[in-house]
C-alpha cells in the first residue's frame, strides 16, 4: 500500500513538473481548438484538432512524455 501511495506521489510530482516545464495551451477556436507545445526554448508546434475533447487527449499525450514527441519530430526532420 505504501509503495503504491509513492509511486502515485512521483507521477504526480513528475507531470506538475512537466506541466511546468512543457507548457502545453489548449487555444479555443471558432470550429475546433489550436494545441499549442513549447518544449523548453527548442521548438514550438501547434496543432489543430476538431474539438475541446480532442484538444484535452492531445495534450494529455504530450504531457506524458514530451522528450519523446520532440525526438521524434527531430528525427523526421533529419
Amino acid at each position: 500500500m505504501r509503495d503504491k501511495a509513492l509511486a502515485t506521489a512521483e507521477e504526480l510530482l513528475k507531470q506538475e513538473r512537466r506541466m511546468r516545464e512543457t507548457p502545453v495551451e489548449i487555444i479555443p477556436l471558432e470550429n475546433g481548438c489550436n494545441v499549442k507545445f513549447i518544449f523548453n526554448d527548442l521548438m514550438t508546434l501547434t496543432l489543430y484538432v476538431a474539438d475541446t475533447e480532442q484538444a484535452q487527449s492531445v495534450k494529455e499525450k504530450i504531457l506524458a512524455d514530451p522528450e519523446s514527441l520532440y525526438s521524434a519530430v527531430i528525427e523526421q526532420l533529419m
